[in-house]
Formats: structure tokens, sequence, C-alpha cells
């Protein structure tokens, strides 16, 4: 029982393992960065003037384990709010994001950046549902166009393939 008792107030001491706990996210960020950077890597950088294709993942992943080394060392609790029932929106907001992966391949990008954008006004923010509705079918327009047309991203084709022929 005494055992209990000293692990008990270990635990609320301020210098014990639950003060730092806010350390825990940026940890796992910098191991996934360090893991991106090695699997960049393999594919072909080349330089500034002319990218290759594992440029831009090295240059996002070198600023992901930068940003999340800061946060491991200079963070401080006060900056977050309590975990809440409305905390529960941000993993509503990642499962939007897995169908998204989902829906992708099977109905194509528009239909599917539609849902997501809806679904994020609608159901995440508590939009009306005439804003909802116009801010997914602009949205979803305009990174169409921004994607296909001045990028020229090909797209796996789905339902809806919309190009502007040009």
């Amino acid at each position: 029982m005494p055992e209990a008792q000293s692990d008990q107030q270990g635990d609320q001491t301020p210098g014990g393992w639950r003060a730092h706990i806010f350390r825990l996210a940026p940890l796992v960020l910098t191991l996934f960065a360090a893991y991106a950077i090695y699997q960049a890597r393999d594919l072909e950088i080349r330089s500034l003037s002319e990218p290759g294709p594992g440029m831009w993942p090295l240059i996002v992943s070198s600023v992901m384990g930068i940003s999340s080394l800061l946060l491991i060392v200079r963070d401080i609790p006060e900056d977050y709010e309590p975990w809440s029932l409305r905390s529960a929106r941000v993993l509503g907001g990642i499962a939007v994001l897995a169908a998204f992966v989902w829906f992708f391949d099977v109905l194509g990008f528009v239909p599917s950046a539609f849902l997501i954008l809806f679904i994020w006004m609608k159901v995440l923010a508590h939009e009306s549902w005439r804003l909802s509705l116009l801010l997914a079918v602009a949205g979803a327009f305009s990174l169409n166009y921004i994607f296909v047309d001045v990028f020229a991203v090909p797209f796996p084709p789905g339902l809806v393939v919309i190009t502007s022929g040009g």
C-alpha cells in the first residue's frame, strides 16, 4: 500500500512524467520527420534550380523535424487548452481525411474534395447549409483547376474528371 501512495504522489509532483506529456506529440513528429528524410534520400533530389521528386519531401520533412525539435525544447504547457468533448472534433477531422483518401481512388478528386469540404464546413465548423455548399463547390473546382490545369498533376480517373483541355 505505501508503494501505491508514493507512486500516486510521484505522478503529482511538478517534476513527474506527466509534467512533460505535452512533449510526446512533438517527439513523435520528430521521429516521423527523421523517417521521411531517410525515405526522401531514396528519391532523386537533384538541385534547387532543377529539383527532383525527392526535393519537396526533403524540404517539408526537414522543416517539420526542426519545428518539432523546437517544440520539444522550448514549448510550454500553458499554451495548451485542456482536453474536452470538443477535442474529439480533431479526431473527426482525421477520420474525414482518411475517408477522402479512400473516396479519392473511387470517386475521383472533385467529388471527394466536395465531400471533405462540405463535411468540414457543415459538421465540424457548424456553418449554414448555403455557405457549406457554396464553399465546397467553389473549393472543389478551384482546387481541381489549380492542381490539374496550373500544376499539371495527373489524377486517377473517377466519376468526374474535369480538365480545361488546355
